[in-house]
């Protein structure tokens, strides 16, 4: 499990160690020995500078440890031995610029306490509820972002380093972006990565919540994946108006309501696994949200309902994961949701005659639906005109 340690210094012992390649040492009494003997590559760094500015300043992490036998440092060079052997190099994750140490740093009664141990782990909380924010290929939000980039860069490019660079820097931004050689499988490994920390770091009864949406199903199954492969489930997919009248996303066939997935770690306390079962709780859930919808007087179209059901499909399937039957054979996430998008496509106010025929259980919940679509539509239409 990654560790996070508090390294004190003065802002001279910062300024030295930012100067010679990032390089920190202790000097090899036994506590300090025992505490870099439990230092490990990764572990996150807190920099803290003592006197004058009694503060944190900043966060990297552990890149490589080792022993000094060389004099590296000036006090070190002047008399010609190492004072601080039980050295290891970082990098920097994000730092403030030294003139803005003093007002800009982080601090409190506590730290400023614990602070006179020049080297200790620090406890990090875990934590109630965390938030993200993704949306694989749909947008590229970061490089919109360059838009507002280049104005602050005017004003703050003397003052942070980080708006030096003409347009901002995003290596390693987790986003689906092939002109920038970033694959499905690039974002796919990085999100697992965030959400098995989000779970690490989450309370068992804690919360970890995110919005989504998305036309293709290939990014449903994904996103489900990720959650399961990370330990969490889905508790609730409630729904929320994403787009406003005006917004980009407005217009005809374009998705405009979010799921929200609130998600719990594993396992749930769900027990019936059964497929049939588990689609007429996905149904019977995507007539009430749609309802729901409806009654708020937005409009709700089938791209629209199709969301509502991916996510209700995504919340059933990783509750009752892993032994989700149907006549004793397994169902696969991919197969449940290419399913429920068959159903999906019957929604509509559009006659389609090349789709296959409903089974007859779902054929009134599918009209039910598309009535749903059409009144919606005409009170939309009906407003319109009259505004």
């Amino acid at each position: 499990m990654r560790q996070f340690w508090l390294v004190v210094g003065t802002e001279k012992n910062w300024k030295v160690a930012f100067e010679n390649k990032n390089i920190w040492g202790l000097k090899a009494f036994r506590e300090l020995t025992a505490l870099w003997n439990m230092l490990r590559e990764g572990d996150g760094l807190l920099f803290y500078v003592s006197k004058p500015v009694h503060g944190i300043v900043g966060f990297g992490h552990v890149v490589t440890k080792f022993r000094q036998t060389n004099p590296l440092w000036p006090d070190e060079i002047k008399r010609n031995e190492v004072i601080w052997p039980l050295r290891f190099e970082f990098d920097i994750e994000y730092c403030l610029p030294p003139s803005l140490w003093e007002s800009h740093k982080y601090t409190s009664p506590d730290l400023q306490m614990i602070s006179r141990m020049v080297f200790q782990c620090y406890p990090v909380e875990e934590v109630n509820t965390a938030r993200v924010a993704l949306g694989f290929d749909n947008i590229q939000y970061s490089e919109l972002a360059d838009f507002f980039y280049v104005w602050l860069r005017i004003g703050l490019k003397n003052l942070y380093p980080w708006f030096n660079p003409e347009f901002s820097s995003r290596p390693n931004e987790i986003v689906q972006n092939e002109k920038m050689g970033k694959t499905i499988e690039f974002f796919s490994d990085g999100l697992n990565k965030v959400f098995s920390e989000c779970h690490r770091v989450l309370k068992d009864e804690g919360l970890l919540i995110f919005t989504f949406h998305h036309n293709k199903l290939w990014a449903w199954e994904s996103i489900g994946k990720i959650l399961l492969g990370s330990g969490f489930y889905i508790s609730a997919t409630p729904v929320v108006r994403s787009e406003g009248k005006s917004g980009f996303h407005s217009s005809k066939g374009n998705l405009r309501y979010d799921c929200v997935l609130v998600c719990r770690k594993r396992p749930s306390q769900w027990e019936d696994n059964s497929w049939s079962s588990l689609r007429e709780h996905i149904l019977k859930d995507a007539i009430l949200w749609t309802r729901k919808t409806l009654r708020s007087g937005m409009l709700i179209t089938e791209v629209d309902v199709f969301t509502i059901i991916m996510g209700k499909t995504l919340e059933y399937y990783t509750k009752a994961f892993p032994n989700i039957k149907h006549y004793n054979e397994l169902i696969t996430l991919a197969e449940a949701l290419n399913e429920m998008k068959d159903f999906a496509n019957h929604v509509t106010e559009t006659s389609r005659p090349e789709q296959p025929p409903l089974p007859k259980s779902y054929v009134k919940k599918a009209e039910q639906l598309t009535l749903f679509i059409r009144e919606s539509r005409e009170k939309y239409e009906a407003r319109r005109h009259i505004e």
